[in-house]
Formats: C-alpha cells, structure tokens, sequence
C-alpha cells in the first residue's frame, strides 16, 4: 500500500521530547546536555540569532494554498517578492522550489534565527535583464516538463 505523504514539523526541544516520549522531563537532562545548552545559547548571542529583524502581523503557513490570507507563499509572492526582487514598472517573473519556506512564520517578533527557520536554504538568486517573461516560461517548461507544482512560478508588475 502508498502511505499518504503527511508533514509534521517536530520542534527539537525537551518538551516535544518528553511529550513525544511520555517520560518525566528529568530524563532529557543531563549534566553534559546542560553545558552544551549554554554553550549554544553564547553560540546564539555571538551570532546574533535572536537579534529582532521585524515583526509579523498574523502567523503565515507554507502549506496552506496562495490564495489563503494566511498563506507564507502568498505573502512571499504577492508582497515580498514584488517588492524586493522587481522593477515594478516592467513585467518580472519569479522562479523558486515550492520547499524553500520550510516552516510556518509566527505572529510577533521576528528574529534572525526565525529567517533561518522559515527559509534554512542559502540560495542564490539570478536576473535575466531584458530577456522576456514568455520566452523564461518557455525555456523552463522545455528543461523542466510541464508545470506540476514545482518549481513556483509568478508574474509580477503591469
């Protein structure tokens, strides 16, 4: 039998580990276990992890569908990309992984480990100038088959 592909996002922290286990939360701490948590949380202060960068309105879902107003893909494609990546008075087209937004973005405070969190990925992003929004789609379609969902693509400006 096929399994249906079901996503669950398990945070890596005593209390997810001592529900998932069922045991008291005493058996997830130990004396090394303690040293190495606060050798992480200096690690975090000389990386600036939890140096705030912005603040989210309303909690964003990678999973939920663009047209949902609490989708991470819609806010991405219809507010951030536009505005980031585009020349608004020309016609842009974005091409990215429908995997690159991992995680949800809670409402609150952003801080620059929740970036790493949402979108862990290092990845580079490339400007075709001048060259048409057709003849992109085209040439993607030709190498990658027909649209199935991945890769995502978008068009933005008049």
């Amino acid at each position: 039998a096929v399994w249906p592909v079901v996503h669950e996002y398990v945070t890596p922290h005593v209390p997810t580990y001592v529900e998932r286990a069922g045991v008291a939360p005493a058996a997830f701490v130990t004396p090394r276990g303690a040293a190495i948590k606060k050798d992480l949380a200096a690690l975090r202060v000389d990386l600036g992890l939890d140096q705030t960068v912005g603040c989210s309105p309303k909690t964003f879902d990678p999973l939920l569908p663009t047209s949902s107003p609490a989708s991470l893909w819609g806010l991405f494609l219809k507010s951030v990309a536009p505005a980031s990546l585009f020349d608004p008075a020309r016609h842009a087209l974005f091409v990215g992984s429908s995997g690159s937004l991992r995680y949800p973005l809670f409402a609150g405070p952003v801080s620059v480990d929740d970036t790493f969190i949402v979108s862990p990925f290092h990845d580079p992003f490339f400007r075709a100038a001048d060259v048409p929004a057709e003849q992109l789609v085209a040439a993607l379609t030709a190498m990658l088959g027909p649209h199935d969902g991945n890769p995502v693509a978008i068009r933005a400006g008049v």
